[in-house]
């Protein structure tokens, strides 16, 4: 199945239609709630839940990005305290030079 035009030729009663990889979630979503209406089975329906995998891989994925932004940061800080300390170091040596 590609949209919901397609679920009038399936047959409730002897056949089940599965949604094709290449259709979006909304229009997925679309399909299923037409399906459920007219009583046709979905062989690959939407997970009513996402898996815990997917879920705990977001949250590595989010850990990893704020490490990444800490580490930047901090090659960051590390620069600017560079530069501090050569602008102190001279105006050090101006004022022994006095």
């Amino acid at each position: 199945m590609r949209n919901v035009d397609d679920l009038a030729e399936a047959d409730p009663q002897t056949q089940a239609v599965r949604i094709a990889h290449t259709v979006g979630l909304k229009k997925r979503a679309d399909i299923s709630v037409r399906a459920g209406e007219m009583g046709i089975r979905i062989l690959n329906p939407l997970p009513e839940e996402k898996p815990t995998e997917v879920v705990r891989g977001a949250e590595v994925e989010e850990e990893a990005a704020g490490v990444k932004a800490t580490e930047e940061e901090t090659a960051e800080e590390k620069v600017e305290s560079a530069e501090e300390g050569k602008k102190q170091k001279e105006s050090k040596e101006g004022e022994g030079k006095s």
